[in-house]
């Protein structure tokens, strides 16, 4: 996607052409799986899909390959940890988001949703309690935490890192939290079992630091243009900023038309 959160033309010509060479591809994304399938859908279908950072992974029919819940136990300590910083938090599972207030997963969510069908397009519940909904036993794959104050972001997180959690973030804003030991990295690589894959056959691209085990594990990393530096120094390739077409840009330069962008090697 591009900074408005939409897939633009460039990207989904040449993804489509990738698509027709027999090439298999996967989106790997922090979004919970109906926000990811409403775009695998807007591509046509055929898409694997590795969400909410490695928790949830379906087939290229939506069918359900793996699922990594967190436990019930773990998400409580979470809630607390964020009441007592008094900081914004929502938790996915496959379908929708929850959270105890409206504030910023609307407008992140909703950007960008007019290229997806209405049956698409996320479902936002807002309860009181999520202690309450965690009791009616509902998956949790995900939790984001977000709040503008970057010393409490970073207090809350030296209180999750010592969890058994995995815990990381895409945003300077923000903290996601999955269970221990699921992230891109992990869900990639289970994807990849159930394919008959090796590692050497995949290219990732990514930009945030919840990219950095996906770009890590697949035998060609790809950073964004506009990624982060400690993404860029562990990948492979740096490729155009995401509105200049860097997916694209990328693709072809290693699957379709010759070499153009910024190459580390």
């Amino acid at each position: 996607m591009n900074s408005d959160k939409r897939i633009s033309e460039e990207n989904e010509k040449t993804l489509n052409y990738i698509k027709g060479l027999g090439i298999k591809i996967s989106f790997c994304t922090g979004r919970l799986f109906s926000s990811a399938r409403g775009y695998a859908k807007h591509l046509g279908g055929g898409i694997y899909i590795i969400s909410c950072n490695g928790a949830y992974i379906t087939d290229e029919e939506y069918n359900e390959i793996a699922a990594h819940p967190m436990d019930f136990k773990e998400s409580e300590v979470i809630i607390d940890i964020c009441r007592k910083y008094d900081a914004y938090f929502h938790f996915f599972d496959r379908e929708r988001i929850y959270s105890e207030k409206e504030s910023y997963g609307r407008s992140v969510y909703l950007k960008g949703t007019d290229q997806l069908a209405d049956e698409d397009k996320t479902e936002f519940v807002v309860r009181s309690d999520l202690k309450e909904t965690l009791r009616s036993g509902v998956d949790v794959f995900k939790y984001i935490i977000m709040d503008d104050d970057p010393d409490k972001i970073k207090r809350i997180r030296r209180e999750l890192e010592p969890l058994d959690l995995e815990v990381s973030s895409s945003l300077s804003n923000n903290i996601e939290i999955t269970a221990a030991g699921i992230n891109k990295g992990s869900g990639l690589i289970q994807l990849l079992k159930f394919l008959g894959i090796g590692s050497d056959e995949v290219i990732a691209m990514g930009d945030s630091e919840n990219d950095i085990s996906m770009l890590k594990t697949a035998g060609l990393g790809v950073a964004m243009g506009n990624g982060r530096n400690d993404v860029k120094t562990i990948s492979d390739y740096v490729t155009a900023i995401e509105d200049d077409d860097g997916v694209a840009q990328a693709l072809r330069h290693f699957l379709v038309e010759g070499s153009y962008g910024d190459s580390r090697r």
